[in-house]
């Protein structure tokens, strides 16, 4: 098993497998207990603060949250040419009730990293945009839309979307898990 490969593996590279493994199972609280081991913010598909921030909130536990979302919109205000700190920050200041912003916020990042660009970061991108979209119920239609067209896109497996501590904040949403459920596979 995965044992057998820690050795060929770097120390980030563990990391990273031990990170999705824990998601995968659910375990949030693992998710949180790696991250907060390893410091280093590019081992992650995210920004670390950004996971954490999410997963706090999807544990239900919106103190603990909300450093991780500020250092989100932090990022976001000082890392002007980076559609993914952007996209994250937007989906931060969204939980924080800033929808209006966080609306511009997301259509700015995925301009910055269009799909046709990038077919794995501008997927990331365009599919916390569809987030922000159902979560602000602005543009809701347009969100499920793309939520629907992005799901099995490169990276965005719908098994890895549903346990992703940002999807679990919409499992409230019937329509969002219901796209999810259909798109598993048969």
């Amino acid at each position: 098993g995965l044992e057998q490969l820690a050795p060929m593996q770097s120390e980030e590279g563990r990391a990273n497998v031990n990170y999705l493994m824990l998601l995968a199972n659910g375990d949030l609280a693992g998710v949180i207990e790696l991250l907060q081991a390893h410091v280093q913010d590019d081992l992650w598909s995210g920004g670390r603060d950004f996971i954490l921030a999410t997963t706090w909130l999807a544990l239900g536990d919106a103190k603990r949250a909300r450093p991780y979302l500020d250092a989100t919109i932090v990022a976001l205000s000082t890392r002007q040419d980076d559609a993914s700190a952007i996209a994250e920050g937007a989906v931060a200041l969204e939980l924080l009730g800033h929808s209006s912003d966080a609306i511009q916020a997301a259509d700015r990042a995925v301009a910055l990293r269009p799909e046709r660009t990038d077919a794995i970061n501008g997927t990331w991108i365009a599919m916390l945009r569809a987030w922000v979209l159902i979560h602000s119920k602005a543009r809701a239609e347009e969100g499920y839309r793309e939520l629907d067209r992005l799901l099995g896109s490169i990276d965005l497996q719908p098994r890895w979307v549903a346990a992703s501590p940002h999807w679990l904040l919409l499992r409230d949403d019937a329509r969002a898990q219901q796209i999810i459920r259909n798109k598993f596979p048969k």
